[in-house]
Parts: C-alpha cells; sequence; structure tokens
C-alpha cells in the first residue's frame, strides 16, 4: 500500500515534459513577458517570442497568461497549427492521447511567432501565437 502511494505522488509530480518541431531553434525567439506583449502588440506583431505563463486548455479556449485566472484581454490566444508535429523526446505526439489537456492550468514555455491582429474566441485576447515550434512544462 506504501508502495502504491509513493508511486502515485511521484507520478503526479513528474514533470510533463516538453515538445518541439525540428525547425525550432531557441536562439532566435526573444524572451518576453506576456504583460509586454499585451502592452506593445505593435512592437512585437509577427515577432518570434518565447513566453512563459499558465496554459489554458477547454472547450471554447486555449490561451498562455501571466498570472492564473486572468481576463483574456490579459492574456493571449494560443493558435496551435495542428500540421506541425510537435514531439518530445520519446517521439510522442503532443496532440495525441489527450496530453494537451495535461497541460491546462500548469505553467509552460512557448515559442512562436505573435500575431496582434488574430485576436483568438470572440476577439478577446490581445493576440495569438502562431507557428508554435516549442511546448513544455516549467517545473
Amino acid at each position: 500500500m506504501r508502495v502504491l502511494i509513493l508511486l502515485i505522488l511521484f507520478s503526479s509530480c513528474s514533470s510533463l515534459g516538453s515538445f518541439s518541431t525540428k525547425t525550432s531553434e531557441e536562439s532566435s525567439y526573444e524572451k518576453v513577458s506576456i504583460e509586454q506583449v499585451v502592452l506593445n502588440p505593435n512592437f512585437y506583431h509577427e515577432k518570434q517570442i518565447e513566453l512563459s505563463g499558465f496554459f489554458y486548455k477547454d472547450l471554447g479556449y486555449t490561451s498562455i497568461s501571466e498570472k492564473k485566472y486572468s481576463d483574456p484581454y490579459e492574456s493571449i490566444w494560443v493558435d496551435f497549427n495542428y500540421k506541425d508535429n510537435l514531439l518530445n523526446a520519446k517521439n510522442e505526439e503532443l496532440f495525441k492521447n489527450d496530453r494537451l489537456l495535461n497541460f491546462s492550468l500548469q505553467k509552460i514555455k512557448i515559442r512562436g511567432v505573435f500575431n496582434k491582429n488574430k485576436k483568438g474566441n470572440l476577439s478577446a485576447y490581445s493576440g495569438s501565437l502562431t507557428e508554435i515550434t516549442y511546448f513544455g512544462s516549467i517545473n
């Protein structure tokens, strides 16, 4: 019984991992805060950026925000291109077996291109992160 409890504890604390495309190159992305992008969407439009924040995935929304439970206008819509495979070290796809849902409400790091004109569901967000090349959990 103790072993079972320990196994459950360790598995729940383990990292969800990271997923990337074969073309992902960390050095070409500018690390910025979500707040910087929200306050200066014109400056970051069509730039390759890296963001860290809380990921939300549910029916009708997929976004990242600086703090938990932010309003959409303080968040950025995440516009995944489901044609580009985001793979982990085991060659498993992010978009299969509900892996993406496991990241919801978790702190993540993500790389992509910011688009100020694509504002997500109901145009409620400050813009979108598109052309995603990296997606991973932060411990």
